[in-house]
């Protein structure tokens, strides 16, 4: 009998453990999207401009780049970031628009400590430049030109340019997708490509 009553105890305490769990999650989304609805993004496109060749299709794009304070912060206390650009092929359906990614470009952004500057390494050029302050490393991707990307049968083609919360240390990974300030996502920008 005293089992019985001491496994329903326990019973009750795990099923309102899960309830609360679910409401503070609950709470945090909601909070989530109040914050990201007051904080617009701090990344965007500005202008790209795509022309085909024989070699393929050719970009030049121009970015907006502003990090929050808390990332500023991060960075400063040695967290890297990764900013990455991407190009994909927009396909429209009944449902809306997707986007099959045709190129990928990450740029890790961290700070130096012996140096006391910020390095930026580029993932596919396997190149890191040094900068003295972060805002210069920011220009430094600002502009930046792909050239050949392949296997587009579209006449657009979309960009977007976002900070990667999922390559955050995981101390700060779980904070980062409830808050606004971790908020850096130009979203997809659709622009036509000359012939």
């Amino acid at each position: 009998m005293r089992l019985t009553s001491e496994n329903n105890i326990s019973l009750k305490k795990k099923s309102f453990a899960k309830i609360s769990l679910t409401i503070l999650f609950v709470i945090s989304l909601a909070f989530s999207i109040t914050c990201s609805a007051k904080n617009p993004t701090r990344f965007s496109v500005i202008n790209v401009t795509a022309s085909a060749s024989d070699k393929g299709i050719q970009t030049l794009s121009r970015f907006q780049l502003s990090l929050s304070t808390r990332a500023y912060d991060a960075i400063d206390h040695g967290v890297p970031v990764d900013i990455v650009l991407s190009y994909a092929e927009p396909k429209k359906r009944f449902w809306g628009t997707s986007y099959k990614t045709i190129d990928k470009k990450t740029f890790r952004l961290s700070r130096h400590v012996l140096s006391d500057n910020y390095q930026l390494h580029d993932s596919t050029a396997f190149q890191t430049h040094q900068f003295i302050t972060i805002d210069e490393a920011l220009k430094h991707i600002s502009i930046f030109q792909i050239k050949n990307l392949d296997n587009i049968s579209s006449t657009e083609i979309a960009v977007r340019v976002h900070l990667d919360t999922f390559n955050l240390p995981p101390q700060i990974r779980a904070s980062a997708f409830f808050s606004g300030s971790w908020r850096h996502d130009s979203l997809w920008t659709v622009w036509n490509i000359s012939s």
